[in-house]
């Protein structure tokens, strides 16, 4: 088990023990450790070599023991004695927003509750509400979480997607049996969500090819064929699709499975009877368009939001869309965080991390003083730290370190610091982190309000969603997006993989306002940085070019940036 996974069986054993009313220090215990553990730097293996030598902070005789018999054997007796005293479905409650194991118990001991359904049920009938704690609008927003829950249960995020099938076309791209290969439908499209992996695959061998493919060792369960495709459920729960198809109609099968129905069904309406078998033995997609009077549109872009009627203007014209975003293109790390605040890395770390990786700059922004729970920066924290980026500034020239600030957006709109203070930043990102369920006129006032001030440079984390748990909190986008280009602020893409805000769909009027989008990572570890591929993957489903970024740009031009 890697130290991730063994930070989720601490945090679970946690809250068996809460449930349990055991001793709230051993809770903590446990609590904390899985904090360290998902806070750790490097591979598993040498974490356990450390374990088993010297020790390691933070973690006594027994939870080193317990480490070690996670990593060495998957199971741990403590921990399937303590799931074996409550019910199965029991757990699931604590997915549900707003229920932590105290009420949990409550609901589990006083109403005698084992899984959601019974929840649901029980805050339809108006039980819940008659327990102390709880209330009938409690009842309300747990039945509308349930019933977001059901949803959010069949979707997966597009990192831990994306992760599992490179794993398979790895695999599949082993076999001389594959003649070609590639991701196909919602996460080819670089989908913030999908509901399943999709590969089309050619070969000629296909009976064998089909056994391959069924001793693939990740495989959780395999559904009978189904004519040309094959359906099995990964060990992550997460379900596959493969088209088997021959080499000859490869190109023809990837086009219609890559495009989302409205962009399929717009192409259909166009296709004249003539222009059939041309699709039928293309040779590629871009043959494919081409033949039916557009030029190429890129797989991200295939969601019938009018990239046909562009591709056929451009193609009219002897014009191709302007290239989009790649990785490449991202010449800076702004929004990222040190052990100043919650960050797992020092200062001196991430940049020299940042800049191994081939940046020429990072824009540091640890929490700002009221985000006491992320270790907030005082005053003096705030000196410290720019007298520490001066030195290594100094030390790593060229590469520059930028000093900002994640500013809390307190609930009337302004920051969390006096002027004079503000202004030794480079930058100020300012961000929504708690009071999240104000009106929509209040969260829009409040957000606005923030934009205006001359210190904001970039809105962070635009609407507060977190993927597959956290709707967005009520804002009118656009009213934001008209604020942040009237004061010349730019709103990034938080590019951690939970949250993906802005979101896609936004970002096409984001260009139209001229409103630059940073791609940022919001990285709280060396690791973290690597989020940023993440948001260059939406930034394309937005249609977003280097131009359209704010860290495209070179460092000195960023610096021009921050002082206009």
């Amino acid at each position: 088990m890697t130290t991730k996974e063994i930070a989720a069986v601490f945090e679970e054993i946690a809250v068996l023990l809460e449930l349990k009313g055991e001793n709230p220090f051993r809770i903590r215990a446990f609590s904390n450790a899985a904090r360290l553990l998902k806070s750790l730097e490097g591979s598993t293996e040498g974490f356990v070599r450390q374990l088993r030598t010297t020790g390691a902070k933070g973690f006594g005789e027994q939870l080193t023991e317990f480490i070690l018999t996670l990593y060495e054997t998957e199971h741990l007796p403590f921990h399937e004695e303590l799931r074996a005293e409550f019910p199965d479905g029991l757990l699931e409650f604590l997915k549900i927003p707003g229920l932590g194991a105290k009420k949990v118990k409550v609901l589990y001991e006083q109403l005698g509750l084992t899984n959601l359904e019974q929840l649901k049920e029980a805050c339809e009938q108006g039980k819940v509400a008659e327990l102390k704690g709880f209330a009938k609008k409690t009842e309300s927003k747990i039945i509308e979480a349930i019933e977001r829950y059901e949803v959010y249960r069949t979707l997966f995020r597009y990192n831990n997607a994306k992760k599992d099938a490179d794993a398979l076309l790895e695999y599949l791209g082993e076999s001389k049996l594959v003649e070609q290969q590639s991701l196909t439908g919602s996460i080819r499209r670089n989908c913030e969500v999908v509901d399943k992996i999709e590969i089309a695959l050619a070969a000629q061998e296909q009976n064998a090819l089909r056994q391959y493919i069924a001793d693939y060792p990740e495989t959780h369960s395999v559904q009978e064929p189904q004519g040309s495709e094959i359906a099995f459920v990964l060990n992550s729960g997460i379900p596959v699709e493969i088209i088997l198809t021959e080499r000859e109609h490869f190109a023809k099968v990837l086009f219609e499975s890559t495009a989302s129905q409205e962009h399929l069904e717009q192409v259909n309406e166009g296709i004249h009877q003539q222009k059939i078998s041309e699709i039928q033995d293309a040779e590629s997609e871009e043959a494919i368009y081409r033949s039916l009077g557009y030029c190429y549109i890129a797989p991200e872009l295939r969601e019938g939001r009018g990239e046909l009627a562009e591709a056929k203007a451009l193609c009219e014209a002897g014009e191709e869309f302007p290239k989009l975003l790649v990785d490449e293109d991202i010449r800076g790390v702004l929004h990222a965080h040190s052990t100043f605040s919650d960050g797992a890395n020092t200062l001196i770390d991430m940049a020299t991390a940042c800049r191994a990786q081939g940046y020429d700059y990072l824009g540091i922004t640890d929490h700002s003083k009221t985000a006491a729970y992320a270790g907030g920066l005082s005053v003096d924290d705030i000196k410290r730290q720019h007298e520490e980026i001066d030195t290594i500034n100094e030390s790593l020239a060229p590469f520059r370190i930028f000093k900002g600030i994640e500013s809390d957006i307190l609930k009337d709109g302004s920051l969390d610091y006096e002027d004079s203070v503000l202004e030794s930043f480079d930058f100020i990102i300012v961000s929504v982190h708690s009071q999240l369920t104000l009106s929509r006129e209040e969260m829009t006032q409040r957000v606005c309000r923030a934009l205006e001030n001359p210190y904001t440079r970039i809105l962070g984390h635009p609407t507060g969603r977190l993927l597959l748990r956290r709707e967005p909190y009520d804002i009118d986008i656009e009213e934001v997006m008209e604020t942040a280009a009237k004061h010349g602020v730019a709103i990034e893409l938080n590019a951690n993989p939970r949250r993906l805000d802005l979101d896609w769909r936004h970002l096409c009027r984001a260009k139209e306002l001229g409103i630059p989008v940073p791609i940022c990572p919001d990285a709280h570890s060396i690791e973290g940085i690597k989020n940023i591929h993440f948001g260059v993957a939406v930034a394309r489903k937005g249609g977003m070019t280097a131009s359209d970024v704010l860290n495209s740009r070179s460092r000195d031009d960023i610096a021009k940036f921050f002082k206009c």
